[in-house]
């Protein structure tokens, strides 16, 4: 009728709550829209790239990657494409954390360049403190492994496996707070591992093999761990109880050492494990009965012991079993 106002009807919560989903949608997209024409604009910090093109140098190693741009800027094209598995000689790159604008070299791999030049590892790879990834595996590096290595604060992921390093483990490794896996099978470094290894509460992953350890440290029992690889050292005693508390755990390998006495009854906690070797020991007496607790195990290795009897039945419960 004339004269009289429209009542305005009033939008229901779903009207509403639609209308914010599609704003916070919106702001998401402008978001990272701002992130990524960031990192495309962003360059490589200056002290980073000036560190890598001295280790590029050092090393004799030739530009031929995609990932290790030695001509350009060194965190472009496929150095910050975190989709690309990262080359070798490689390395990627965060463009996106600390609010973009500068890149971080993250990860560097070089692996099998067993060339004169590269025998040892120069200073200036130190300055890479933003590596959370660092793989220098099957190469000729002799001498000791840097101390200096425990300050990169940010290393996830260390592998110097297949090297020629002499000496001992440094203790400063029990720094790298962050550190999760440990890769140093045949590195040429020997010894115990350090008691400032205890502070590595993140540790997933140790491959020792080959690397003169004569015993398991009991720190090890309150590590995290899935995968632990000591074979080939000279490790006496018995398999630690305390290895029963690693429940994480899914690959054991303590083959090829000195260890002797029965089996802990422990091991039957390990209800993850697939995989077992303790083979080429000196295990004795019978298997206990609780390796049938071992439910998701499929290679289980013996030989080389002296174990003696007969398999306890509980052996029957190993379902997924594949080897004996």
């Amino acid at each position: 009728m004339p004269g009289m106002m429209k009542r305005s009807v009033p939008k229901s919560p779903s009207h509403t709550l639609l209308a914010f989903c599609f704003w916070c949608i919106h702001l998401l997209c402008l978001v990272e829209r701002c992130k990524a024409k960031d990192a495309a604009n962003a360059t490589t910090d200056p002290d980073e790239e000036r560190a890598l093109n001295a280790i590029f140098q050092y090393w004799g190693l030739s530009d031929t990657s995609d990932d290790w741009n030695i001509s350009g800027d060194p965190c472009s094209g496929t150095a910050v494409d975190l989709s690309i598995r990262v080359s070798n000689p490689g390395i990627k790159c965060d463009c996106q954390s600390n609010g973009g604008g500068t890149c971080h070299i993250t990860v560097m791999s070089v692996q099998d360049y067993p060339t004169e030049r590269r025998r040892v590892i120069p200073e200036e790879l130190l300055n890479l403190t933003y590596l959370t990834n660092l793989d220098i595996s099957s190469n000729n590096f002799n001498g000791s492994l840097p101390p200096e290595i425990g300050t990169l604060p940010s290393l996830e992921h260390l592998d110097i496996r297949y090297n020629g390093f002499n000496g001992l483990l440094p203790p400063e490794l029990g720094n790298l707070s962050s550190l999760q896996e440990l890769y140093m099978s045949r590195s040429g470094i020997g010894g115990e591992i350090p008691s400032t290894f205890a502070n590595l509460r993140n540790m997933k992953i140790l491959w020792a093999s080959g690397s003169q350890l004569t015993k398991i440290p009991n720190f090890i029992g309150n590590w995290t761990l899935t995968d632990l690889d000591v074979s080939n050292n000279s490790i006496t005693g018995p398999l630690p109880a305390f290895i029963g508390n690693i429940t994480s755990m899914l690959s054991l390998d303590v083959s090829e050492n000195n260890m002797t006495g029965p089996l802990p009854a422990s091991i039957g906690n390990l209800k993850n494990l697939s995989f077992l070797d303790i083979s080429s020991n000196n295990f004795s007496d019978s298997l206990p009965p609780e390796l049938g607790n071992l439910t998701s195990l499929e290679e289980l290795y013996l030989s080389q012991n002296y174990i003696t009897g007969p398999l306890p039945a509980s052996i029957g419960n190993l379902m997924n079993l594949r080897y004996l």
